[in-house]
């Protein structure tokens, strides 16, 4: 309570309001959000379709190290040989469900090469992507209260996520995107935690939680090698100690390397491949590369058929078939058949022209189709364009995300808030990455979602004063009177 006298000399006592959200009731509301959109996400779950896409990888996986302790993508119940296949970690993360789930004690991976898996047992590993989402939500308002953003900020991030259907649209699926959606959540609230303590040894949580994700999804190896060498760089430009920023980095990468460097040096010893992955790199750089082959009328149909919603169906008005039927994933011959089967036939090809093994003529064609990609370096940007535009897709509010992001990118390097361009530059990296190495479909981009709602967060709270200023200017006009809107007055 304090005095203030207005210009009639009249003395009020000032008492300032709480603010309209405590921190924990943030996160009690998103709490609240989730457990109401939980059933509906659930109740409302489509067939995973097991034996297609890269489910059969992730499930047989799990199976092996289930029942024989090895890690194999084989599609039998006999025991394997350790062999070499996708990311490690979302198949680790399916083990518990293979030995406790009473629906999965009489699954085998046999059927996964026959196509008869039943969809069914899976309903519960389908349930957790949704569960996976509601925490990365709660997650993220932890991360805005500790990049000291308001209780508004938090609020408004959190229900982004919890309310994002379109980010929820691939639920259905058992794949690793949710289980990457909570680890990129969970590394935000440990970076800003990490740079709030100022402590060098509260970086070790963050570098297992970026190993973690590696482990799910290799593309954030190259993020996380960048991420480091400009947070070293940032740090000292803040003036940070010398000795601070070597030690952070040291116990950091210390933390990273361990798991990930352990995964490939065995990945070395099994298949001669000191790599996370083999092949998904190629066939990714396959598929995205072919689309470096279109017209000018496919270019620009790109961007009308990959608009949300009605953009197929416009898109078939707009153009000849001939245009826009390549876009189409179940098409002979389009843009996807091509990129994704050509590969393999691609690798056998030069394994017997030139008498190499399948490692050596993997590398080749990857090789191959790099310098296709570099040899045409403008044609390859160009293409990168529709291809992003693609991605932004997978957030139901990229309308008003989009330019959050960019509005508190500009902020956060202003105002010199590194662990929030962090948190944003993990976004900005993923829409942009995956639009240059791959086909970048929308699921792609469920762990950019973080980001931007990140964004929304600080954006939407940056926005409030002015709506309720612009509420409040209406009330006073209305009533001819001045009324602070934060202070209840009181004659003295």
């Amino acid at each position: 309570m304090e005095t203030k006298i207005l210009s009639s000399g009249r003395r009020f006592r000032v008492m300032t309001l709480p603010p309209p959200f405590s921190p924990r009731l943030s996160l009690l509301i998103v709490l609240i959000a989730a457990l109401i959109a939980a059933p509906f996400y659930v109740t409302t779950l489509k067939a995973p379709a097991v034996t297609t896409g890269d489910t059969p990888q992730y499930v047989s996986a799990a199976w092996h190290m289930a029942h024989h302790g090895v890690f194999s993508e084989a599609t039998s119940s006999a025991p394997p040989a350790p062999s070499l296949g996708r990311e490690p970690a979302y198949a680790l993360f399916l083990v518990p469900f293979l030995i406790l789930d009473p629906a999965l004690a009489g699954f085998t991976p046999d059927c996964l090469a026959d196509g008869t898996c039943a969809d069914g047992p899976f309903r519960l590993v389908q349930a957790a992507n949704v569960v996976l989402a509601g925490v990365a939500a709660l997650l993220l308002v932890i991360t805005v209260r500790l990049l000291g953003g308001g209780p508004t900020a938090a609020t408004v991030a959190g229900l982004y996520l919890v309310a994002n259907a379109e980010m929820m649209a691939s639920r259905h699926s058992v794949a690793s995107d949710y289980l990457a959606l909570a680890l990129v959540a969970g590394a935000g609230a440990l970076l800003a935690a990490a740079v709030r303590s100022g402590r060098p040894t509260a970086f070790v949580p963050l570098g297992l939680v970026m190993a973690a994700l590696t482990l799910t999804k290799a593309v954030f190896l190259p993020f996380t090698v960048l991420a480091l060498g400009a947070g070293a760089l940032w740090a000292l430009w803040q003036r940070v100690p010398v000795r601070t920023v070597m030690a952070a980095g040291i116990v950091f990468a210390c933390a990273f390397a361990a798991p990930v460097g352990g995964w490939m040096a065995r990945n070395a010893a099994v298949g001669g491949s000191f790599a996370i992955t083999v092949e998904r790199g190629g066939i990714a750089i396959s598929t995205r590369e072919v689309f470096n082959h279109m017209s000018g009328a496919q270019y620009v149909a790109a961007f009308v058929y990959w608009t949300r919603g009605f953009g197929d169906g416009l898109a078939r008005d707009l153009f000849d078939r001939p245009v826009w039927e390549r876009f189409r994933i179940d098409v002979v011959g389009g843009f996807y058949d091509e990129g994704q089967n050509r590969y393999g036939p691609w690798v056998e090809q030069v394994m017997a022209e030139r008498g190499v093994e399948r490692g050596e003529a993997r590398r080749i064609v990857d090789q191959t189709l790099i310098r296709h990609i570099l040899d045409r370096p403008f044609t390859h940007a160009l293409t990168t364009l529709p291809l992003l535009y693609r991605g932004l897709w997978i957030d139901e509010f990229i309308v008003f995300g989009l330019p959050a992001l960019l509005w508190a990118g500009i902020m956060a390097w202003r105002q010199r808030r590194g662990a929030l361009l962090a948190g944003l530059g993990l976004s900005a990296f993923n829409l942009t990455l995956y639009a240059l190495v791959s086909l970048n479909i929308p699921r792609y981009q469920i762990t950019a979602v973080p980001g931007i709602a990140l964004a929304a967060g600080f954006a939407a709270a940056a926005l409030w004063p002015a709506v309720t200023g612009w509420r409040d200017g209406r009330r006073k006009r209305r009533v001819g009177a001045v009324t602070p809107k934060t202070v209840l007055y009181q004659r003295a």
